[in-house]
């Protein structure tokens, strides 16, 4: 397990709205606290992942509506879990399921606007077995297992450079991956 504690500040840039200028207006903070963990909860079951808590501010902007805001796009909390149970009575099997899950994030400078949280599930299998003297493993996995409608990525127009162009980006729907691997 590790803990982790961070300060961070980098330049923000926006578009100024009367000259319509893309440059620096300001700091942007960063500050949080980050638990990981990974290993063998048991001996078949196996975890990876973690929680991270970020405070994510605009500061000192010389405009009143933005200064000391929530950064665009930043949730204050963001998890991914995964588990890993391979049991011994069935060598070669494991059978995978990983967690996601981030709280609402500001949508604008101004946070008059935001995007919802938002928690999706991955489900997966593998299975590894001999094959011609080689290591053949198939994987199967339906990421978004519920289907979640959500927004992967947010942006305001004015940290991109275009004012009034904001984006939001739809997540991953369901959907079901295979494969097969072969080690020579």
């Amino acid at each position: 397990m590790t803990a982790a504690a961070f300060r961070m500040t980098r330049p923000l840039a926006e578009t100024d709205p009367a000259s319509n200028v893309f440059a620096v207006v300001g700091p942007q903070r960063n500050r949080g606290v980050e638990l990981f963990a990974q290993g063998d909860l048991t001996p078949q079951l196996g975890i990876l992942g973690g929680v991270t808590y970020i405070d994510a501010r605009l500061l000192d902007t010389r405009v009143p509506d933005t200064s000391g805001k929530l950064v665009v796009g930043v949730p204050h909390v963001k998890s991914d879990v995964s588990l890993d149970y391979h049991p011994d009575f069935l060598a070669g099997f494991a059978l995978i399921g990983t967690a996601h899950f981030e709280s609402r994030r500001e949508a604008t400078n101004t946070n008059d606007s935001f995007a919802p949280s938002f928690a999706t599930l991955d489900v997966g299998a593998r299975y590894t077995t001999p094959f011609l003297h080689h290591a053949l493993t198939v994987r199967a996995q339906v990421v978004n297992a519920t289907d979640k409608h959500y927004y992967s990525s947010i942006a305001d127009g004015n940290i991109i450079g275009s004012p009034g162009a904001n984006t939001a980006y739809f997540g991953t729907p369901r959907t079901l991956m295979a494969s097969a691997e072969l080690d020579l």
